[in-house]
């Protein structure tokens, strides 16, 4: 690795931060103590720049439309958020230990996380992620006060064996973020948490959070929190701009001191989620739906684009069904996705892959999400297939590959026809 980085890049150093400095003989490659050294008498040159300036490109995670587009942040974006995040009721403290395993080119681990961590004097520290079955082991030989993650990871904790008593020593504040909760998961993590569950939402557009639950106050059931300071949060009428009043349904949008500069390299896309309203500011188009109640509590309710259209001319949209199966008792994971419909071509149905708790038997949970679907859904949403799986694919943000999965099936289903059409 260290030879195709000096061969590929324009990376002049590399700086060994393992315990073992000791790991290569090129002597452009430099342990930690010999870079600290470098800035004995050394004197900063005057830098010429501004906090507006591009300073990071981050890759969002690519989990609606199967392809990651990368986000220009700048230094404001970094500051701003981290100080809407210090003057939010969370119980920080100097010296804590914030333990990130997060690419470094997510915006929210690098701003939540890491920059966050450092600017309120807490221990950063940093881990590659582990294999499944290491993680519990890895969290018990950090012990951290913080740390921020998706359920899924959440999940290795729960069903490792550890308990409540376990980390209630140590655990502060306890977040997830980039994919939606349900209630069955939240049951979950409410029963094995010391402290409540946080819940960050926003989009790499926006640096990173724009609402969250920040303490138990915040944190209801149903709902992802409320906005952070400095940071507006309306619902919309995506077509007409227009803004809806309170519990109606419509496209989340975010004003905020830390907006994107851009897409890199793509002004169309840039103007489609930027957009300037009738009052002359510019708002975050998330793509989105959701609802605020009368408390200023936001809820998500769909994607805009995530929906599928049926051969009824309906749409269904998948979050709906993903409620609905994740009540029932057993499943632990659930995704609902977009499957070709076996009756009519060139349509599309819904069908959810489920991950079933190996306490419970396999078939009878398959009946019960069965019987759940019907009791609730009119035909038209009735999910086409139920099928069981050891574990969903991830993206390497930690989101569910929705693509990885539609694929999986559409292929499925096409081997099955060809067997079918060959016997």
């Amino acid at each position: 690795m260290e030879e195709s980085i000096y061969k590929n890049t324009h990376i002049k150093n590399i700086i060994n931060v393992s315990s073992n400095p000791n790991l290569t003989n090129d002597k452009r490659t430099i342990s930690w103590t010999e870079f600290l050294s470098k800035g004995n008498n050394f004197e900063l040159p005057q830098i010429n720049r501004s906090p507006k300036d591009l300073l990071f490109i981050s890759k969002t995670g690519g989990s609606s439309t199967g392809e990651p587009k990368n986000v220009m942040l700048n230094d404001n974006d970094f500051n701003i958020m981290v100080h809407q995040l210090l003057n939010s009721d969370l119980d920080y403290s100097v010296g804590d230990k914030w333990l990130r395993i997060w690419s470094l080119f997510s915006a929210s681990a690098a701003i939540s996380s890491s920059h966050l961590a450092l600017c309120a004097g807490m221990v950063n520290v940093l881990r590659k992620m582990p294999e499944p079955q290491n993680f519990a082991k890895l969290f018990m030989e950090e012990k951290p006060n913080h740390l921020c993650l998706v359920s899924a990871l959440i999940d290795l904790l729960i069903y490792s064996g550890l308990t409540k008593d376990d980390i209630k020593s140590f655990i502060k504040t306890a977040g997830i973020g980039g994919e939606s909760i349900t209630p069955q998961f939240e049951k979950r993590a409410k029963e094995f948490l010391p402290t409540y569950l946080g819940y960050g939402y926003g989009c790499t557009e926006n640096s990173s959070s724009a609402v969250m639950r920040m303490n138990k106050e915040t944190a209801i059931s149903g709902t992802i929190g409320i906005p952070l300071v400095k940071t507006t949060v309306g619902i919309f009428n995506p077509d007409t701009l227009e803004e809806l009043s309170y519990n109606e349904e419509g496209e989340i949008c975010i004003k905020s001191y830390t907006q994107m500069i851009g897409y890199y390299n793509d002004q169309k896309l840039t103007k489609e989620v930027l957009k300037q309203h009738q009052d002359g500011s510019t708002w975050i188009h998330t793509g989105d739906l959701g609802i605020i109640n009368e408390k200023g509590f936001v809820s998500v309710t769909g994607r805009i684009k995530r929906f599928i259209f049926v051969y009824t001319g309906e749409k269904v949209y998948p979050v709906v069904l993903e409620n609905i199966i994740s009540e029932v008792p057993g499943v632990i994971k659930v995704s609902v996705v977009s499957a070709p419909d076996k009756n009519h071509d060139e349509y599309f149905v819904p069908t959810a892959c489920i991950v079933v708790d190996k306490k419970y038997n396999t078939e009878d949970v398959r009946k019960k999400v069965i019987e759940a679907c019907r009791n609730k859904l009119p035909n038209y949403a009735f999910p086409q297939d139920i099928i069981i799986k050891e574990d969903l694919p991830y993206l390497a943000s930690g989101k569910p590959n929705l693509k990885k999965m539609e694929s999986d099936i559409a292929r499925g289903m096409e081997l099955a026809k060809k067997i079918h059409i060959k016997l």
